[in-house]
């Protein structure tokens, strides 16, 4: 009969740790590829104080087509991160905006860049969304 109560005891400790496990690997695939302080790292912090930002070289038409990818890709993880304060649809509309900027940029549409400069609202975005 212990024979009996370990193995069941067994199973039921393997079923809880395999349906743990499978939560956390589901919850890994549904997480951003990038962290929202990631991406303002990444997106707008100069490597050093004469270089621009990935996104003030996009702005200037100066950035390559790699980089123009990397800042939309920034910018789509972004979006599908959770905004600390403020509405999340509203978060993803701003990211949204800026995805669609870029995506023009990147397309050659004429003053695609003066969008883009209108979608990189820091004081709009942070005043919304940025937790204390």
């Amino acid at each position: 009969m212990r024979k009996v109560h370990a193995f069941v005891l067994a199973l039921v400790a393997v079923g809880v740790f395999g349906a743990g496990a499978f939560r956390a690997a589901d919850k890994d695939q549904d997480a951003p590829k990038y962290t929202i302080k990631q991406v303002m790292s990444q997106a707008h912090r100069r490597p050093d104080k004469s270089s621009p930002s990935l996104s003030d070289r996009v702005l200037d038409g100066k950035a390559s087509k790699d980089e123009q990818a990397k800042l939309l890709e920034l910018y789509t993880a972004l979006g599908a991160n959770k905004p600390p304060q403020g509405e999340a649809e509203a978060w993803k509309d701003r990211a949204n905006a800026v995805t669609t900027a870029i995506k023009d940029v990147m397309d050659g549409k004429g003053g695609s860049d003066v969008d883009l400069r209108k979608a990189l609202n820091c004081k709009g975005c942070h005043t919304s969304h940025r937790g204390r």
